[in-house]
């Protein structure tokens, strides 16, 4: 006796089978060109920013570009100063080794100039070694700035693609 009880009181789910009436307004042939018309702005500005764009990251890579122009130029100077510490680290090896070399029969002037010289050899190799931090360190900026505006620029074309 219960079956039928339960199956009483259980509400049907689906009791009104219509589907709602469904109004639906068309545009009219004017609003579809007036819609058609400002779609085809918006994509020619689409494009005209993309080719904006692709300009721009072009600009990036011309030798005339200040960026460029910063980052050769620190491309030299760094170059300048690592061949100027070699150098003077030359110097030091050379002068320790005209210090080594006297002859026990040299002068007490002769020491004194060859380890002057030697002191000052050292004194230029810390001087080159500090200009060729500064400038692998200025090399390395200039670069991440040349690197983050051809990042951006790129960015730029994906946005407006």
């Amino acid at each position: 006796m219960t079956t039928p009880v339960l199956l009483l009181s259980v509400t049907p789910a689906f009791a009104d089978t219509k589907p709602p009436a469904q109004t639906q307004q068309k545009p009219s042939i004017a609003e579809l060109e007036l819609a058609a018309a400002a779609a085809k702005v918006a994509y020619d500005n689409a494009v005209a920013a993309e080719d904006a764009a692709i300009e721009a990251l072009k600009a990036l890579d011309a030798d005339t570009h200040p960026l460029v122009i910063a980052y050769t130029a620190a491309k030299t100077a760094a170059a300048d100063a690592a061949t100027a510490k070699t150098e003077a680290d030359q110097a030091v090896v050379d002068a320790q080794a005209v210090l080594d070399g006297l002859l026990e029969t040299a002068t007490e002037a002769e020491r004194t100039a060859a380890a002057t010289a030697l002191t000052e050899a050292e004194g230029a190799a810390v001087t080159a070694g500090e200009a060729k931090t500064a400038a692998d360190a200025a090399l390395v900026e200039a670069g991440d700035a040349w690197s983050d505006a051809r990042v951006e620029a790129a960015r730029a074309i994906g946005q407006a693609q």
